[in-house]
């Protein structure tokens, strides 16, 4: 239920609408085959990864051929070892592999490589490829995506992942996963504890909800998809000059975790573009919220309630939805030089807790967007 509350400001109206006070990150859990935890809660549109394992016979590598192999499962696999070999144009993978340690797999550039429904690539050696100016695809209608797995390197450049219902999931521990420069069309990132990912010039498209329990660095991001989650307390996410389209949802939904940082990055179609519960630290730095100018494509501008004590800062940014919603609880969140719809340095949001405003400005601040285009073609 939803409970709505009109305060006057002025002669403003700031809305404060009650969304769930427990918000603990997406929904679902880990995709199959990667031994990670289950994260509940989360956002509004936090949606779920599930499946099984598949299995199959023997296998005929080459790489034009096809590969067949067993199940996975865990951080390990018992999917069909795969030696150092190059995937090129016209390769099929039926069934799981298991990229093996010590073992490097280049994917060829411009190469169309097919995969079957239910199939999971595990990298226990080093999956990689350049091809920025002539991309591979892995493609097929219901893949599950690429694991990386515990001791595992994944460095690629202009590969495009079709249709996969997980995406990338960084397994654990030592490990090494760069996707840049590629266009992922469904699935999602999930980067389980201890786990690093980086990622440059990407683009998601019809993303699902990605969970972060490790790091994610993301920079030129173009990511349209539901939401991305935290759920353990020393998980980090960075996103800069990044686009960030919402399907209607609420998008960054810590629940849990140790900092949130978003600059020069615009973040539009959410419902609660950020919660702040659960969150370490929040620095928000040159981002506008709800659409460009003043038109808001976002249902509110911060969701501040059941804040951490931070400090928390907001700076240099353009909030196009005046509604900000928060409880009585003590957070220290300081906002400066910054633009918040229908609202001045003389009349402010009335918030409870330590919320201070520096410098509120009555016109747009120029700058808060990415500084080059974000995307694969950037």
């Amino acid at each position: 239920m939803m409970t709505r509350v009109l305060v006057a400001v002025g002669i403003s109206t700031l809305a404060l609408v009650a969304c769930s006070s427990d918000v603990q990150g997406p929904s679902g859990g880990a995709p199959p085959g990667s031994g990670g935890s289950t994260s509940s809660g989360g956002g509004s549109s936090g949606g779920s990864s599930s499946g099984g394992s598949s299995s199959g016979g023997s296998s005929s590598g080459g790489s034009s051929g096809t590969t067949s192999g067993g199940s996975s499962s865990g951080g390990s696999s018992s999917g069909n070892p795969v030696n150092t070999e190059t995937w090129g144009d016209g390769k099929m993978i039926t069934a799981n592999v298991d990229i093996v340690a010590g073992a490097t797999v280049t994917i060829s550039p411009g190469a169309k490589i097919t995969v079957s429904d239910g199939v999971t690539i595990t990298v226990h050696g080093t999956l990689t490829a350049s091809a920025k100016t002539g991309h591979a695809t892995l493609t097929g209608k219901a893949w599950t995506g690429i694991i990386v797995a515990s001791g595992g390197s994944m460095n690629l450049t202009g590969v495009d992942l079709e249709n996969s219902t997980s995406g990338i999931h960084v397994n654990g521990s030592d490990t090494v996963a760069k996707y840049d420069y590629g266009i992922m069309t469904g699935g999602m990132f999930t980067v389980d504890t201890l786990g690093t990912m980086t990622t440059d010039h990407a683009t998601v498209v019809k993303g699902g909800s990605s969970l972060v329990n490790g790091s994610l660095a993301a920079t030129f991001l173009d990511y349209a998809g539901s939401d991305m989650g935290m759920s353990d307390p020393n998980a980090t996410v960075s996103v800069i000059d990044s686009k960030i389209t919402g399907t209607g949802g609420d998008f960054f939904v810590p629940g849990a975790g140790k900092l949130l940082h978003i600059s020069y990055t615009t973040i539009d179609s959410t419902h609660c573009p950020v919660h702040f519960n659960g969150i370490a630290k929040v620095e928000m730095d040159h981002v506008t919220t709800g659409g460009s100018g003043t038109t808001s494509t976002s249902g509110f501008g911060l969701m501040i309630y059941m804040a951490d004590p931070g400090p928390h800062t907001i700076s240099n940014s353009n909030f196009n939805d005046p509604s900000w919603d928060q409880t009585q609880r003590t957070a220290v969140i300081n906002v400066s030089n910054t633009f918040i719809k229908g609202h001045t340095q003389a009349k402010p949001p009335t918030v409870v807790g330590q919320v201070t405003f520096s410098g509120l400005q009555s016109t747009a601040i120029s700058g808060a967007a990415p500084r080059g285009t974000p995307g694969s073609a950037g």
